[in-house]
């Protein structure tokens, strides 16, 4: 497998994938989007809330706001949003941790309305919630573009512009520019189709700021090793038919416990805790 950069800057990385298979690199996006440990927004403790949006809105929304570390640990963070009146954005959230996206807006406050909220912070992956996913991953398969008869002009068939005319030959300028709408083979009624490489792929991944790169690929080649690991140890020495046989002489055991009644709300509280992946 041979890796070369096409774009590389904190919110957006795109590069060449040769001589590889597409399973492999959708392993890759899969470990990324559910697998890699980020901190996420966990509890928002509402202690003043005068705005128009309801708390469990409110909650849910400020638990999508992504929060940067560089250390992934399994503490407990406490984070701080206190505002009156304009418009409060994820910049106003305080603490001890940095919050990489600081103009997404949260709520507008009228005048002399107050917002004042604790939250809890912790870490998880994109398999408990979306708000612990630390990018949005995609590949395709790269193209080059073949001429099945003559084509005059080729003006306005490629959006991207990324189409020339070399010798009465039409070329692409640049292979992994092509996004693959396909928009020239429907302007040109098949006179021009793209013709797909099975082994090399662009591959692009759009952090959202609560993880550097390289630590999303440390954390990427620990997991997947971890797995083919454990996968080989089951495999190893064993058939599928012995498999088979273990599974179905194996007795499946329930057992139901009983729960005492959980005791009702206190009707006074001054402090409403929320969920940040829940809402009414």
């Amino acid at each position: 497998m041979q890796v070369k950069f096409l774009k590389k800057d904190g919110f957006d990385y795109k590069f060449v994938v040769q001589n590889t298979r597409s399973d492999i690199l959708n392993a890759m996006r899969r470990t990324i989007m559910l697998h890699v440990p980020v901190l996420g927004i966990k509890e928002v403790s509402v202690y003043k809330n005068e705005s128009v949006m309801p708390d469990e809105m409110l909650a849910h929304r400020i638990g999508l706001v992504p929060v940067y570390s560089d250390d992934v640990d399994d503490k407990e963070y406490h984070l701080y949003l206190k505002k009156t009146s304009g418009m409060v954005y994820s910049g106003d959230i305080s603490g001890s941790l940095d919050i990489p996206l600081k103009h997404i807006p949260l709520v507008q406050l009228n005048k002399d309305k107050s917002l004042e909220l604790e939250l809890l912070v912790q870490r998880g992956t994109g398999e408990e919630h979306v708000k612990y996913c630390p990018a949005s991953v995609f590949f395709y398969n790269t193209a080059n573009v073949k001429q099945n008869s003559d084509v005059v002009n080729i003006e306005n068939i490629c959006p991207g512009n990324c189409l020339e005319k070399k010798a009465n030959k039409i070329v692409m300028k640049d292979p992994y520019s092509c996004d693959i709408c396909r928009y020239c083979e429907t302007k040109t009624n098949k006179a021009l189709e793209l013709v797909f490489n099975t082994t090399e792929f662009v591959f692009s991944i759009e952090p959202f700021g609560n993880l550097d790169l390289d630590v999303m690929i440390s954390y990427i080649v620990d997991f997947l090793n971890k797995d083919l690991e454990e996968l080989k140890q089951q495999l190893e020495g064993k058939s599928i038919e012995e498999k088979v046989i273990k599974i179905k002489k194996n007795k499946v055991e329930i057992t139901i416990e009983k729960t005492e009644e959980k005791p009702k709300e206190e009707k006074a509280k001054k402090v409403k805790k929320i969920k940040s992946e829940e809402t009414e």
